[in-house]
């Protein structure tokens, strides 16, 4: 018997619990996850310059995008829960030690990053929960970042890291 198969299809059963079914159809419960260290730039990933930025946040297709990445994400949790956040820590090792993700990801802040006009793809970019800091003035969080093909209504390069920044 296939275990990991079995094991799938009860993470599936589980999930329909807390997904909307329309939701977990689209969640490809065997994508692949790319882990990159801290506040390194995630391979393939195209950020625009802040203004370009902001005119793209209401384009409707790009917002579309950003719901199927939260859907995907929402049902990815448990394996995202899984990753060992000790090794994707640089700076605060021993502040993530122990440290555990929740069992849900509450709220996932999203955004559009940029779009590639001669592929059509959007690249985009999810802020999940806050992650522990030596200091207070340190935020960490767990980020997620992916394209969205419009034409195929598909979100492909998950990838998942760790950014910060300090307010003085």
């Amino acid at each position: 018997m296939n275990t990991h198969h079995g094991s799938r299809q009860t993470l599936a059963l589980l999930l329909g619990l807390l997904v909307a079914p329309a939701a977990l159809a689209a969640v490809p419960f065997d994508a692949e996850i790319t882990l990159v260290p801290e506040m390194e730039d995630p391979a393939g990933i195209v950020a625009e310059p802040r203004r370009e930025r902001e005119a793209l946040q209401d384009n409707t297709e790009a917002r579309r995008g950003l719901d199927l990445l939260r859907q995907q994400v929402t049902g990815l949790w448990p394996r995202i829960r899984e990753i060992d956040l000790v090794e994707l820590s640089r700076y605060q090792v021993e502040q993530t030690r122990g440290f555990e993700l929740p069992a849900a990801p509450g709220e996932l802040t999203g955004r559009v990053l940029a779009n590639d006009e001669e592929s059509g793809l959007w690249h985009l970019e999810l802020r999940g929960p806050r992650l522990p800091a030596r200091f207070d003035i340190v935020y960490r969080f767990l980020h997620v970042f992916a394209t969205f093909d419009p034409a195929t209504g598909e979100i492909d390069r998950l990838t998942v890291t760790i950014r910060g920044w300090v307010e003085e």
